[in-house]
């Protein structure tokens, strides 16, 4: 097992683990299951959740091919799907977990990797088009490139702890 994926599945755990604290009941979807990872039930309302675990300032995705320029980052995306975005780099104990609509992140993994395709690379050619999206949790918008300071958005937004969103 790689370290990756011990990050990881430490990040579903920690999800799970908060889920159920906060009376929710939360089901781990199979290994293989390529569109979420938790389901959750709560008053009558269900959720999926997506979790991705980060060790880095730098979160990064690889999308699928849809016949669209930009593919899709999340399959079979609905309005109550989440992705629960857990901040590793000070443990454990001192993780950050924010609760994004997957569609609202879809749309901000867009507008990142469109401004960047904007501009051209230092020789002048234009920059590949690849399945690769990011973004940087820190850090400032650069000219060519607005993918930096998510953390601070995404808690301007409500989303740091947002568990009532589901």
């Amino acid at each position: 097992m790689s370290d990756s994926t011990k990050v990881g599945n430490a990040g579903e755990h920690l999800v799970m683990a908060e889920l159920l604290y906060r009376k929710f009941h939360a089901f781990r979807a199979d290994r293989a299951n390529p569109a979420f990872d938790i389901s959750v039930y709560k008053l009558g309302q269900h959720s999926l959740l997506r979790v991705k675990t980060t060790t880095a300032q730098n979160v990064q995705w690889t999308a699928k091919q849809d016949g669209t320029d930009f593919g899709t980052v999340f399959l079979e995306m609905t309005e109550r799907d989440f992705v629960a975005l857990v901040d590793l780099r000070n443990g454990v104990r001192g993780a950050i977990i924010y609760i994004i609509p997957a569609k609202v992140l879809n749309e901000e993994l867009k507008l990142c990797y469109d401004h960047w395709h904007k501009y051209s690379r230092r020789n002048g050619m234009p920059r590949k088009r690849t399945q690769h999206r990011a973004f940087c949790l820190d850090g400032k918008e650069k000219e060519t490139d607005i993918g930096y300071g998510y953390a601070e958005w995404f808690t301007e937004q409500g989303f740091r702890d947002a568990w009532g969103q589901l």
